[in-house]
């Protein structure tokens, strides 16, 4: 039982090791503005304010690139749960 509870344990560990080294390689890359490679869903989108908007669902976390006349005018990487924000101005 003592194993079993150790071999368990170890999975899990590991996961969550696996878990986090995916979400800092992919906020490297979105920081550093590469192509990220983890991601479960990507596109394209349109949001009031902007003329459209990058999106990327990965394992757990969300991020979005606005771009206003070409150009990038705001980026944002969070949890899945975060929404793309519209300008308000």
């Amino acid at each position: 039982m003592k194993l079993a509870k150790k071999i368990i344990g170890t999975a899990v560990t590991v996961a969550i090791l696996i878990f986090v080294g995916i979400m800092i390689w992919d906020y490297i890359n979105f920081t550093g503005e590469k192509e990220m490679k983890f991601c479960l869903e990507e596109g394209r989108t349109e949001a009031r304010g902007f003329d459209y908007v990058e999106y990327c669902n990965g394992f757990g976390y969300k991020a979005f690139i606005y771009y206003t006349n070409g150009n990038v005018s705001r980026k944002a990487f969070g949890p899945f749960w975060i929404q793309i924000q519209e300008d308000t101005e």
